[in-house]
C-alpha cells in the first residue's frame, strides 16, 4: 500500500484485502443499486442504510441477468455459483467478494447471507469525500471475507 492511500477500516477485518488502484471510487450523488429479483430485499436494505447513514438517496434497478446491467450501476449485488476468491479458504457458503474499481462497486456471494455480510463491509468502508466534497468514496480494493 502506498503512503497516501486510504486504509480500509472495517470490523471484522476481511480475510483478504488487496488495493487495486491508486485512489478511491467516488459514488455518484444518487447511486444506482442493481440486483436480481431474488436480492431485492437486500438491495432495499442497502438503499435504506445509505439514506439513513449518509443522507444519500439511491435508485434501485432490477437486473434481468446479473452481468447485463452490473457494469451500468454504481453498486451491484450478485449471487454466483462459484467464487474463486474464496478457494484459498476452502470456501465458505456465507463468504463474499467486494470489489471497488473504476467501474463501480460489486458484491458477489454464494448466498444471500454472504451478500448481507458484503453490504455490512461496504457500509463501513464508505466514507464522505471531504476533499472534493463530491459524495461518498471508497478505496479501490478487492476484499474477500470468509464467514
Amino acid at each position: 500500500m502506498s503512503a497516501g492511500q486510504p486504509q480500509l477500516t472495517v470490523i471484522p477485518y476481511p480475510s483478504s484485502v488487496e488495493y487495486v488502484g491508486p485512489s478511491s471510487y467516488i459514488l455518484p450523488r444518487a447511486p444506482t443499486i442493481s440486483s436480481s429479483a431474488a436480492l431485492q430485499p437486500q438491495a432495499e436494505n442497502l438503499q435504506a442504510a445509505l439514506q439513513q447513514r449518509f443522507s444519500t438517496p439511491s435508485n434501485l434497478q432490477q437486473q434481468q441477468e446479473a452481468r447485463e446491467t452490473a457494469s451500468q450501476s454504481s453498486i451491484s449485488l450478485e449471487i454466483v455459483d462459484d467464487l474463486p476468491a474464496l478457494w484459498p479458504y476452502r470456501f465458505s457458503h456465507e463468504g463474499y467478494e467486494l470489489v471497488c474499481a473504476e467501474s463501480g462497486i460489486a458484491i458477489k456471494a454464494l448466498s444471500t447471507t454472504g451478500i448481507f455480510y458484503g453490504i455490512q463491509t461496504l457500509l463501513q468502508a464508505l466514507s464522505v469525500d471531504t476533499e472534493g466534497q463530491q459524495g461518498l468514496c471508497m478505496p479501490h480494493t478487492r476484499v474477500s471475507r470468509v464467514v
